[in-house]
């Protein structure tokens, strides 16, 4: 018999975006983010799933406290999660009626730092 397990992975502090293809495949992203370097330790993860498959779990969630809060949240009341998602992405990516990137917004953050993709 082959026995499967399931791993929801949140963050996890790996150089997977910094090693992310781009346009090229000869060049990388070459950056990553604060939730990848704040994420969870990649030998405890490795831990965690080594010791589920082997108590025989077929499901797995690991994740940063808030990731997985996010995670049973979305499990759980779907339709409230995805009000809070929109409602959270509205603001943070807000864009003023003139359609400049609102100020403290990721858009206005990123003015003149798009990378061509």
């Amino acid at each position: 018999p082959i026995d499967i397990l399931n791993v929801a992975l949140g963050s996890t502090r790996t150089n997977v975006a910094r090693n992310a293809i781009t346009v090229s495949p000869d060049e990388t992203f070459g950056d990553t983010d604060d939730n990848i370097q704040s994420g969870l330790d990649p030998a405890f993860v490795v831990e965690r799933v080594l010791a589920s498959a082997y108590a025989g779990q077929t499901e797995l969630w690991i994740a940063p406290r808030k990731e997985l809060l996010l995670l049973y949240f979305n499990q759980y009341v779907p339709g409230l999660a995805r009000k809070a998602m929109i409602s959270t992405m509205a603001k943070q990516y807000a864009v003023e009626k003139s359609g400049e990137p609102a100020e403290g917004t990721v858009a206005a953050g990123r003015e003149g730092n798009d990378k061509e993709l």
